[in-house]
Order: C-alpha cells, then structure tokens, then sequence
C-alpha cells in the first residue's frame, strides 16, 4: 500500500511537470494509467515517460469539459476591452446679473474713517553741502588760493585792457568789478579791492597786499558752515612792516569768497614769534639761518643768528620781529666775534 501511495505522488508531480495544473483527474484514473505503465517504467525510463505523455492525452481527451475555465479566465478572450467615455455634462445655466443702483452713501454719516495712527519715526538729517565745515588744516588753503586768484585778476584783466597809470590808460573798475565779484563779496569789492585797484597798474614799492604766511604760523579764529576767520602773521623785512592780518571768509551761493581783511600792526598786538618761525620765514628768501644765543635785554627777548654761507651775524626782537642788522658786541658769542 505504502508503494502504491509513492507511485500515486510521482505521477502527480509528473503532471505538474507537464503544467497540468489546471486539470482533475480522479484516483481511479490514476490507477489505470499506473496499471498501463508499470511495466514500462521497469524496462526503461524513456518508456515510462512516453507512456507518461501518452495517458496525460487521454486524460485531457476525457476532461475536455474541464477546459471552460480557460475561456473564464482574466485578459485571455480576444475581444477588445469596451471604452467607456464618460459622459458630458451639460453645462449648467448662470444666471443673468442684474445690476442694482448703487446707492448713495452719506458722506458724512455712512462713511468709515479709519483712525490715524501716529508713528514716531526718526528722521536722518541729510549732510547738505550749507552743513559742513571745512577741517582747519584746510582753511590756510582756501584763503591763500582766493588772495592768490584776486591777484592774478588784476594782472589778467590789466594785461587784456593795456591798463597802465603811468601811460594814461588807468584801468576800468567797471570791467574789473564783475571778475572780482567771483571771488570776494560785494563789500570786499567795493571797500578793499577798489582801493588797491591804482596800485597794480603804477610802478611802486608799497605793500598794498596784506601777508598771508600761513605756512609760518596761522590760528583759526572762527570757522562755522557759513563763515571762517583765520589770523596769520607777517614777520618784518627790508620793505614790510610786522604785523597781524585777519582774514574773514564768507559762503554766498553755496561758494566761499573773501569778505574782509583786518591788518594789525605790532602797536596794537604783539608777535612774539619763536626762532623757528623766524627761521622758516628767512629761508623763503632762500637765507638759511643757523642760531647762535638767546639773550634779553631791558626785558625783551632776543635771537642772534648768522647766516651759514657766512660770516654775517643779525639779531631780531622776539616780540616785535624787528631785525637788528648790527647787533651788540656783548651779544654775540666770543668765537664769532
């Protein structure tokens, strides 16, 4: 019995290698196709598997019925998948707008006002040209440049109209004041400028021109966005006196221009000048100073000094600038006496 049961489970794998999945056959069926091959198998394998095929035919043969399900199964009928299109709808109706008057609100009772919120906001100052101040170690430039082109001035416009006293073609103060007014206020051109205008057009050794010797010494006196005044000194020479200029500069039409100059001489305001100072201003003549001895004498200072390409010794009043061209014996040290 327990060999019958092996050869029963060989058969039934030996259909399924035959994909026969699909197919019933019954125990008696079975029975008959193992009677038939029995003796087959036993005489050759080969044999056994013929048969094998050969009674898997006959059982499809008798279970042809059994093959509907072929026709039921899913994707193996030949005839196309119907596309069903959905239908459209019809599109529903909008109804007309009617337009409503539009009522008229009340101005005054209907309207809403929304509430002002105030806001602190910080306001940024913008730096205006009118706001700035000019750096001091720049202002001895801008009164130096104005004095310089108000000169040139003079020359330029006396050189294109022949203007000379002496020749008797005096200049023109007319021509000339428009030219200046670019460069001085109203008042500066009327009051100083036109005073000097004679001496730019006659030979002569006046020292109609104030000193501007910045580069010796200067002190800004004011300087705010709209008005400067800076001092300056100018030590004594062969054909200046001493003395103490005050220059004031005024801004007009967002442009600076030279509105007044004050000279004070030593009278009224003393120099009290150091040696360096007397030093730098000796060597814009080229006269390179080497000093000697610093002494006082009924109570004034004094610097006494020689000339290194010689022999010439000077000495000059701290507090005036006046030069003594021959100084005292006593004041000069014994190895250059």
């Amino acid at each position: 019995m327990g060999r019958k049961i092996n050869n029963l489970d060989n058969l039934d794998k030996d259909l399924n290698r035959l994909l026969l999945t699909k197919i019933t056959v019954t125990s008696d069926e079975k029975n008959r196709i193992l009677q038939g091959i029995h003796v087959k198998k036993r005489k050759s394998p080969i044999g056994y598997y013929s048969a094998l095929v050969a009674a898997a035919v006959l059982v499809c043969l008798f279970t042809l019925s059994q093959l509907d399900f072929l026709q039921n199964e899913p994707g193996m009928s030949d005839d196309p998948t119907p596309v069903i299109l959905p239908e459209e709808e019809e599109p529903a109706e909008t109804p007309e707008e009617v337009e409503e008057p539009l009522e008229r609100m009340d101005e005054e009772e209907d309207t809403l006002e929304s509430p002002e919120v105030e806001k602190e906001t910080l306001e940024v100052p913008e730096e205006k040209d009118e706001d700035i101040v000019v750096p001091d170690e720049k202002i001895p430039a801008l009164v130096d440049n104005l004095m310089g082109v108000i000169i040139q001035t003079y020359y330029d416009m006396g050189s294109e109209y022949n203007w000379d006293n002496i020749a008797g073609n005096p200049p023109n103060f007319e021509i000339l004041k428009p030219e200046l007014r670019k460069y001085a206020s109203e008042s500066m051109v009327e009051g100083h400028l036109k005073d000097i205008t004679q001496y730019f057009y006659t030979p002569s050794d006046a020292n109609f021109i104030p000193s501007r010797d910045f580069d010796i010494r200067y002190t800004i006196k004011e300087n705010t966005t709209n008005k400067i005044v800076i001092s300056t000194i100018g030590l004594q020479s062969y054909l200046s006196p001493a003395e103490t200029v005050y220059y004031t500069v005024i801004k007009e039409d967002e442009r600076w221009v030279l509105d007044d100059w004050q000279r004070v001489g030593v009278e009224e305001e003393l120099l009290n000048i150091t040696f360096e100072e007397m030093k730098a201003s000796r060597e814009s003549w080229s006269k390179d100073l080497e000093f000697l001895e610093e002494i006082t004498h009924n109570g004034e200072k004094i610097y006494v000094y020689k000339f290194k390409n010689d022999q010439y010794i000077e000495a000059v009043y701290a507090s005036t600038s006046e030069i003594m061209f021959e100084p005292l014996e006593e004041w000069i040290p014994e190895e250059y006496r």
